[in-house]
């Protein structure tokens, strides 16, 4: 994980300094074909229930809070197009209750009931396509859409258990900070979508403010049995310069 990370950084700071140097600047900044900045996110998580199987059974338990932050690196191509890429650290709250039923034949030995508030932080570098307006006034509208794949840092819970075994109901048992990374799922992708808007500050800073769909593709959980997709919405604040 860490060369993993130390990689990324390196590749990113390569390209970045390439582009720096390479790229002309007017008094505001609105040739420059290279920004970089500074962001935070905040969030709301809906857990999905995927395909399951081996009796489990999963159900969506409502939203919970994700918070992100990282450095966020801009390259045009063009006056209105170009790559926003970076790297963040997403932490992704899932809320859900999964039902483990074991049978013998027709006749039911033992329902496990586990109601998970997992949270999850990722390593992630964002590919996401940045088309925006020409200025209006200090304002500059654009939208977004691309990948973000995440690499696991750690994972948690805070499961409570109902066990059912031959009909006898046990009372509920919580445990708290459980440590999860083996059981979460070591990469996570999703689709971007957003809208957002630049408003220049003076020469070439501006800060933005954008509201994104983070359509996630892949299970959070390692067992393929035990399926639970996390999708989000995200309002991403920053500052380029």
């Amino acid at each position: 994980m860490k060369k993993t990370a130390l990689l990324a950084i390196t590749l990113l700071l390569t390209a970045s300094c390439a582009f720096a140097q390479s790229g002309a600047a007017t008094a505001n900044g609105d040739d420059k074909n290279f920004h970089f900045g500074l962001n935070i996110t905040p969030g709301l998580y809906f857990a999905t229930p995927g395909t399951s199987g081996g009796g489990n059974v999963n159900a969506a338990n409502g939203p919970a809070f994700g918070f992100g932050y990282g450095v966020n690196l801009e390259f045009y191509f063009s006056h209105n197009y170009g790559l926003a890429t970076g790297l963040e650290v997403n932490e992704i709250g899932v809320n859900y209750t999964n039902t483990f039923t074991t049978k013998t034949g027709n006749y039911t030995d033992s329902v496990i009931t586990t109601a998970h508030t997992q949270t999850m932080q990722y390593l992630a570098i964002p590919l996401v396509l940045k088309l925006r307006t020409n200025a209006i006034g200090p304002i500059k509208y654009f939208g977004l859409f691309g990948l973000q794949p995440g690499f696991l840092l750690s994972g948690m819970d805070n499961p409570t258990v109902t066990r059912e075994v031959y009909s006898a109901t046990f009372n509920p048992t919580t445990t708290d900070n459980v440590n999860d990374y083996h059981e979460s799922s070591f990469f996570r992708v999703s689709l971007i979508v957003g809208l957002g808007l630049e408003y220049n500050l003076a020469g070439s800073t501006s800060v933005q403010a954008a509201i994104t769909y983070d359509n996630a593709f892949t299970n959070v959980n390692s067992n393929s049995n035990n399926s639970i997709i996390a999708k989000g919405i995200n309002l991403t604040i920053g500052v380029l310069f």
